[in-house]
């Protein structure tokens, strides 16, 4: 059911309803009768919902969104379409998340946060993810940097744990992994290096203990082990030696702590 009542000449305020009898919207028409000014949105228990500017029947203004008497989402527009801020928030009123757009394409900064902490800070241009992301523990230290280009991962990643020292660090082209990939221990020794090609474990991959001494040593190509690989006790000597055929390993000769093969 609609209601509608002259104003003045150029004004006619409008009433909608839901089937329940609750009013629907609000809102008001101009001369030419499109929309005018804060167009008022309810459910059917009559609670507020959304407030929607108007201007010669296109949404300008801010649009804020509610629920349960509280609002829970803001946003710019500007001629139909998301221009500048849009801020998002929990029920407790914190703020979740803050987007900026520009001719409705995500556009400068998004940060997302939890109880006034903040989470996450990435970057966006003309709608893709463009330059440095970062997230963050709740501790407030830096949990991981990444590099975006277009959308797609690029450049140097690296995570970090709760004390801020490096775990892994690891490089991308155009969303693949690409070139060097560390994984370090807490003492900053590295426990992992490892090589990439178009997305692919490529060439030796070496795995350390925390002393640094060799733990483990094995061959990749396309992805997959190729030939051998050789695992080291903490002393040096060969522990074990598993040989591969088409990535796929078909035998093992184990050696004792002095080195020497055991015979099966």
């Amino acid at each position: 059911m609609t209601e509608q009542s002259e104003t003045s000449p150029d004004v006619v305020e409008q009433v909608n309803y839901h089937e329940n009898g609750q009013i629907s919207e609000k809102c008001t028409l101009n001369k030419a009768g499109q929309l005018q000014g804060n167009t008022q949105i309810y459910n059917e228990q009559g609670e507020l919902v959304q407030v929607v500017p108007f201007k010669n029947g296109v949404i300008d203004g801010e649009v804020i969104t509610y629920e349960k008497a509280q609002f829970v989402q803001t946003s710019k527009m500007k001629n139909g379409l998301l221009d500048g801020p849009t801020m998002m928030y929990d029920e407790q009123g914190h703020l979740t998340q803050s987007v900026q757009f520009k001719n409705n394409l995500m556009e400068g900064e998004v940060c997302s946060y939890s109880e006034g902490k903040m989470l996450s800070k990435l970057n966006y241009k003309a709608g893709k993810q463009e330059g440095l992301a970062i997230f963050y523990q709740e501790n407030g230290e830096i949990q991981g940097e990444v590099n975006y280009q277009a959308d797609k991962l690029h450049g140097k990643a690296a995570w970090y744990d709760e004390q801020g020292r490096l775990l892994k660090e690891m490089y991308y082209q155009e969303g693949k992994l690409e070139g060097e990939s560390l994984d370090y221990y807490d003492n900053g020794i590295v426990k992992v290096r490892a090589y990439f090609e178009n997305n692919k474990q490529e060439g030796e991959c070496i795995t350390y203990y925390p002393n640094g001494n060799v733990r483990e040593v094995i061959d990749f190509k396309k992805g997959k082990p190729i030939e051998q690989s050789i695992t080291y006790y903490p002393n040096g000597n060969v522990h074990e030696i598993t040989y591969y055929e088409e990535g796929k390993p078909y035998q093992k000769v184990l050696h004792d702590h002095k080195g020497r093969e055991q015979k099966s």
